[in-house]
């Protein structure tokens, strides 16, 4: 449903692509991202204020690259709307878990991605051939392994 309908089929104004760097939708992130103070307005003990902290951290970082992408492909590559939704699809999110598994770590560096790249790359056109299947790729072979071994598994 991430269409430039979306927002109107929903009655949600923010559901709606970002058309321009005036948007009220790149103010409002920005809002959002200053609003969170921990500690302002409740009480709380000294591990609450530390958790909250870490959690405004982490969405001020979210909210912050969403921002800059939108005004990037608003302003330097033209783009007449911006979809924030379209960023936090199902493909990036397991291209990106490769990553990590690849590096055996959560948070990869930029030299990581590369280097997992060139990696995903190379088993991606790596060609193995047999006698009874063909040829086939490097990858679809540990697919069909990864298969084989979950259904000796459920057994």
């Amino acid at each position: 449903m991430k269409q430039t309908q979306k927002g109107q089929q929903l009655n949600d104004a923010l559901s709606e692509p970002i058309h321009s760097l005036h948007d009220d939708k790149l103010n409002w992130l920005s809002v959002f991202m200053t609003g969170c103070v921990p500690g302002r307005g409740f009480s709380s003990t000294p591990i609450q204020d530390a958790c909250r902290k870490k959690l405004c951290l982490h969405k001020n970082k979210t909210v912050l690259v969403a921002k800059l992408i939108a005004e990037y492909l608003l302003w330097e590559l033209g783009c007449h709307c911006v979809f924030l939704g379209k960023f936090q699809t199902d493909d990036l999110e397991f291209r990106f878990s490769q990553y990590c598994q690849l590096s055996g770590v959560n948070n990869v560096s930029v030299t990581q991605i590369m280097e997992s790249e060139k990696n995903l790359r190379i088993v991606s056109v790596m060609i193995l051939i047999s006698h009874s299947n063909g040829e086939l790729t490097v990858r679809d072979f540990i697919a069909g392994c990864s298969q084989e071994i979950d259904a000796n598994e459920s057994v």
